[in-house]
């Protein structure tokens, strides 16, 4: 029977060792995950509704500091998708109840806050702007800035398409940060299908 020698235990022991803190490292991003997971389904219970979750990739990269911030759903409208305005409109209800009260004593949004939005389907980065605008007579939030344009112009987005919008923070700066998640109307709507619907109903009297 062949002979380990205390060189080759010891070797053996180290590698061992090693083994099992990487092991143990794996275990513990992996309870992590876990744990965030199961902090955002507990908050959707609490908030008595079923709107889609944070898409699992992208709770690698961002966290929600143990509390869920509820996502806004829209349709887009022809202003989201404008060059020349370049902002993607929030709801201003959604906006003060549930992403103002979330920021910290030094995030500005009335001069504007630099973030990273990420595209919940590839991870892609975007620099945006969040920020509110007024004109003394309403109050407008909005995600505004050049990487919104090239957001929307690098996945051909139209009026009607869908986006679900949330805000939380990267995992590693805890910097506020959005995902975005898209999907495409099923029916597309040009303006000759508008003319042609609004001419029927004229005909029939509606």
């Amino acid at each position: 029977m062949a002979c380990i020698s205390p060189e080759e235990d010891a070797a053996l022991i180290l590698c061992s060792m090693k083994h099992q803190k990487v092991a143990l490292a794996v275990e513990v991003s992996k309870g992590k995950l876990r744990a965030k997971i199961q902090s955002f389904e507990l908050a959707v219970k609490s908030h008595g509704c079923t709107p889609r979750p944070l898409p699992l990739e992208m709770l690698r990269v961002v966290a929600v500091g143990g509390e869920w911030i509820r996502p806004l759903e829209k349709k887009l409208y022809d202003s989201d998708v404008k060059d020349r305005l370049g902002r993607l409109m929030l709801a201003k209800s959604y906006a003060e109840d549930f992403l103002i009260p979330k920021l910290k004593k030094d995030e500005n949004i009335d001069a504007g806050i630099g973030v990273k939005a990420y595209n919940a389907k590839d991870g892609r980065e975007f620099e945006m702007i969040f920020i509110r605008w007024s004109n003394g007579r309403y109050i407008y939030y909005v995600l505004a800035g050049k990487g919104w344009k090239e957001f929307y112009h690098m996945y051909d987005l139209k009026a009607r398409d869908s986006i679900t919008v949330w805000m939380c923070r990267n995992a590693q700066t805890n910097k506020l940060c959005f995902v975005l998640d898209h999907s495409k109307s099923v029916v597309p709507v040009s303006r000759d299908v508008a003319e042609l619907e609004r001419g029927k109903r004229r005909r029939i009297g509606c």
